[in-house]
This record gives structure tokens, C-alpha cells and sequence, in this order.
């Protein structure tokens, strides 16, 4: 009787496996670059490295001139263009409160929560405001790859920005840029 559970469990197994979305597609990042437009940042500094095919690693290190203000501002916007697109379509533009995504555990939304997981893992920030000047902040080893992405992601080009406010002011930026290519 055993033997005949462990067959159907295998068989279960096996056919999920084979019925799960493959990802036809590669990731590629073309671009990193952090931009600081006050003097509330010390230091800003980021980059990214492949470390394998598909596979990025970034780094991030910054730090205030004094604390961030509690009702700082975290922008998020992702355009992205379809593969026989013409124009860019706007796809994400969320705007937080900095003290309310450091108190969060995560999200609903699966790709946003394997984003912080990966995030909380990798930075040494604070988990609730105030975030200090004059305290050297990093985040490292930061991994991305097509594996972070759903496998129904569209062969696309995108650019994601994330923009940093304080009392209504762009104070930092970072954006990166990449596409989804076919998986050859």
C-alpha cells in the first residue's frame, strides 16, 4: 500500500514539474548609476558586476549628511518596452514613505516580496526610522536574475528608476537599465 502512495506522490511530482512555466528568457542589465542632487548625501555610490551569465551582483553605499527626515519619500517607477514596441509604457510608479517600507516585513505581491527578501538580506539598514547621518549604510551582493522574474515575463527592454525625496525635493536616484532577451 505504501509503494502505491509513493508512486502517486512521485507521479504528482514529476507532472507539477514538468507543467511548471519554463523562462524563455535571459536577463541583462546594461546600466547602474546612482545620482545625488543635495547635499543630504556624504556619500552615494553604487555598481553592479556579472558574475555568471544572467547573473548580477549590486552594490550600494551611502550616507547622510544628517538624519533623513521622517517623511522622506521612495519613488519607484518601471517603464518598459515590448519587444516590437515602439514606446515605452509606463508599468510601475508607486510612491512610499521611507519609514513605512523599513517597518514593513515584505508584501502581498510575490515579486515585490522576494525584491525586499533579498534586500533585507543583503543591506544593513535600519528595520524602523530614523535613519542616522553620518552612519555608513551599504547594501551588498545584491542578487538579480532571471530567476527573480515570473516566467511569463515578456522579452522586453525596461529601465527602473528609484528616487529618493525630502520635503519635496529629488535628493538621490538610482536607475538601471536591462532587458529580457531570448533564451538562446
Amino acid at each position: 500500500m505504501w509503494k502505491h502512495h509513493l508512486f502517486v506522490v512521485l507521479a504528482i511530482a514529476w507532472a507539477t514539474q514538468s507543467m511548471a512555466a519554463k523562462r524563455n528568457f535571459d536577463f541583462l542589465l546594461y546600466n547602474n548609476t546612482c545620482t545625488k542632487y543635495d547635499d543630504v548625501f556624504k556619500r552615494f555610490d553604487c555598481a553592479h558586476k556579472m558574475v555568471s551569465k544572467g547573473r548580477y551582483l549590486f552594490d550600494c553605499f551611502f550616507m547622510f549628511e544628517r538624519p533623513l527626515h521622517k517623511e522622506a519619500i521612495l519613488q519607484m517607477i518601471l517603464h518598459y518596452t515590448p519587444l516590437k514596441g515602439i514606446k515605452p509604457v509606463k508599468f510601475l510608479d508607486v510612491k512610499i514613505n521611507v519609514c513605512d517600507i523599513l517597518g514593513q516585513s515584505g508584501s502581498h505581491v510575490p515579486l515585490m516580496k522576494a525584491l525586499f527578501k533579498e534586500f533585507r538580506k543583503n543591506s544593513d539598514l535600519p528595520y524602523a526610522c530614523p535613519v542616522r547621518g553620518d552612519n555608513l549604510y551599504s547594501m551588498v551582493n545584491y542578487s538579480l536574475d532571471a530567476s527573480t522574474l515570473p516566467p511569463y515575463t515578456p522579452i522586453m527592454v525596461f529601465n527602473y528608476t528609484l528616487l529618493l525625496f525630502e520635503h519635496n525635493k529629488k535628493i538621490g536616484s538610482v536607475h538601471t537599465s536591462g532587458a529580457t532577451v531570448p533564451r538562446t
